[in-house]
């Protein structure tokens, strides 16, 4: 007998926190990136004064975009500002947007995790499980400590790639590295747990 697992569940639920701190890593690292590139300026725009009808309204974070994607239309190759808005779209959980800017900035910085990560969970959310896998396991190539990262494989390998052996290699992986947060620990352990148990 099977039952319906709620849309945040168990796994869903980590990697959904995991992208969580992923896309605050992203902003850290454009902030730092915008600090560490003096010419990086934020245009203001003298003239007219006046919002257009309709716009005083406008959520400050829809106002924040529509600037961002000004940014990438002058210069399209801008990591810092295709990062934040990957962000930004993940955070409101427009994937398929959130994956066009990631996507983007990972071909400007292919082996960013604080970018491959989030891109990873986007590729998750739009059931493109072997793609996600495939960035996940490159991250864990480059730092074969990151718990979070083998975590996620663990999770699509057991439950989207049909790939037990694997799983079972990343669960145990992001347990023995995973000590310093312990509700991923405790995922991995469970995940361990049910993968001899059942």
């Amino acid at each position: 007998m099977t039952t319906a697992a709620s849309p945040l569940s168990g796994g869903r639920k980590l990697i959904f926190l995991a992208v969580l701190v992923a896309v605050l890593a992203i902003f850290a690292t454009s902030l730092y990136y915008r600090l560490d590139n003096p010419s990086l300026k934020v245009q203001i725009n003298q003239g007219n004064q006046q919002p257009p009808a309709g716009m005083g309204e406008m959520p400050a974070e829809m106002s924040r975009i529509k600037d961002l994607m000004a940014k990438v239309e002058q210069d399209p190759n801008d990591f810092g500002t295709l990062v934040e808005l990957g962000g930004m779209f993940v955070m409101m959980q427009a994937w398929d947007r959130a994956g066009e800017f990631l996507e983007k900035a990972a071909a400007i910085e292919p082996e960013n995790d604080e970018v491959l990560m989030p891109l990873g969970m986007v590729y998750f959310r739009t059931n493109e499980f072997a793609k996600a896998a495939d960035l996940f396991s490159g991250v864990v190539q480059r730092d074969e400590t990151n718990a979070v990262a083998n975590f996620n494989l663990g999770v699509l390998y057991k439950h989207y790639l049909e790939k037990p052996e694997l799983a079972q290699k990343h669960f145990k992986a992001a347990l023995d590295n995973s000590a310093k947060d312990s509700e991923l620990h405790k995922s991995a352990h469970d995940e361990l747990e049910n993968q001899h148990g059942g």
